[in-house]
């Protein structure tokens, strides 16, 4: 089962919801070739349902072959930063951060290294698309997690402007990259 990473707030976001919210990330796995230039790209992208791979068409006809990381049905759990019980109950008995347990700063393990077995919140991915970064929308923007931000549309691009940059230094919001549209839900973990 894959992992996914976010950051705390969201995780405790996605959380705090109701399981018929839907939720949205953007990402850029495997879109660097892409983004090298992204306006080289042109808007038409063909989904091959066999591979669940997209192909992507210059303007001047090269084509790309692209697989996003997540395929529409997927179950997948979300990483957290943990740390091990001290207390021997069992072998997989771990803490983590966002759950208000305190711990030396030194004693949380990343959450890249968390296993799906200790994982406590899970997704499951609804729809997977590309498009440009830029193509969010203020809807798209609260199902991002900015629900909380009780602001007209220009601060709250603004605050997903700042945020995007904050995550994406090298990919930032003015040049306009090429990512993962993730459309996703909260479910119970997998039996």
């Amino acid at each position: 089962m894959k992992g996914i990473l976010f950051k705390p707030w969201k995780i405790k976001a996605i959380a705090d919801s109701s399981p018929d919210f839907e939720w949205q990330t953007r990402r850029l796995d495997g879109l660097q070739e892409i983004n090298a230039v992204p306006n080289k790209w042109g808007n038409e992208w063909r989904f091959n349902c066999v591979g669940g791979d997209w192909y992507a068409s210059e303007k001047h006809g090269h084509q790309c072959s692209i697989k996003p990381r997540f395929q529409v049905g997927e179950v997948v759990y979300i990483k957290e930063a943990w740390s091990p019980c001290i207390v021997p109950m069992s072998a997989e008995a771990i803490h983590f951060k966002m759950g208000g347990w305190k711990h030396n700063q030194d004693d949380w393990h990343s959450p890249r290294f968390l296993k799906a077995a200790n994982a406590r919140y899970f997704i499951k991915i609804k729809d997977v698309r590309p498009e440009r970064l830029q193509s969010i929308t203020e809807a798209d923007i609260g199902k991002e997690g900015c629900g909380h931000i009780e602001a007209s549309v220009g601060l709250r691009i603004q605050w997903y402007k700042e945020l995007w940059d904050s995550i994406n230094p090298k990919y930032p919001w003015s040049s306009n990259p090429w990512v993962w549209r993730i459309e996703f839900e909260k479910v119970e973990k997998p039996q």
